[in-house]
């Protein structure tokens, strides 16, 4: 059963091989915990390998791919990937700070809006400056002025008791983004590709080899890679 679940990820779903690594990754951990508790006796996960993994690939974003992805957002009402796509390629954050963004951590309002993420990757507080086309296309979200988080997560007929969510935020927006790119005929592209365009915009604006260190410290991303 898991090997067909992994199975389906990667060639129905269109997962690359990395991602479904990923989830078989959690059905290991899950199967430990549960192990660990005396609720499991083995764990069936370790039959299973993971895909071949592609070597790595760099992949940027250019202006007009980004017009064209934001474009089918609006034509299709998606206004919650239309944001996330935004603060994704003008601040670099990844996808793990994005999603569980809550309205406390924006601050939309002053001189000098800004995004607060209290643990990074990395392990260290962040503080990353809004440009008005995000502010703009934070107020447009259904969430906003309803909800607590940004992007909160959308209960199903599995789980109509909200108390049952593990997290009240969304966790994944990966297959409508992929929709999103194939309407938008944009090829090979993945949300983590998004975070190298705020990168490469500061790159190509000139900034000086003094203030890469500063480019290293709101991306994750060295500078020159």
């Amino acid at each position: 059963m898991i090997q067909s679940f992994l199975f389906e990820l990667r060639d129905t779903e269109e997962l690359s091989a990395t991602s479904a690594n990923h989830y078989r990754t959690i059905l290991n951990s899950t199967f430990n915990f549960a192990i660990a508790r005396k609720k499991f006796d083995f764990n069936p996960v370790k039959a299973v390998h993971q895909f071949p993994e592609s070597p790595g690939r760099d992949r940027f974003t250019t202006s007009e791919e980004l017009n064209q992805i934001l474009s089918v957002c609006e034509r299709e009402a998606d206004s919650e990937l239309k944001a996330f796509i935004l603060i994704a390629a003008t601040t670099g954050l990844r996808k793990g700070a994005i999603l569980p963004r809550a309205y406390v951590d924006l601050h939309l309002d002053g001189s000098m809006p800004y995004v607060y993420v209290g643990r990074t990757k990395n392990g260290d507080p962040i503080k990353l400056p809004l440009s008005q086309i995000v502010i703009d296309a934070v107020r447009e979200l259904p969430s906003f002025g309803r909800s607590q988080y940004l992007f909160p997560a959308k209960p199903n007929v599995r789980y109509q008791d909200k108390d049952k969510f593990s997290k009240p935020y969304m966790w994944d927006i990966g297959k409508r983004f992929r929709r999103i790119c194939r309407l938008a005929q944009v090829h090979n592209l993945r949300i983590h590709d998004l975070r190298h365009y705020a990168t490469t915009v500061l790159f190509i604006k000139g900034i000086p080899d003094s203030i890469n260190s500063i480019i290293s410290k709101m991306t994750g991303i060295e500078a020159g890679s």
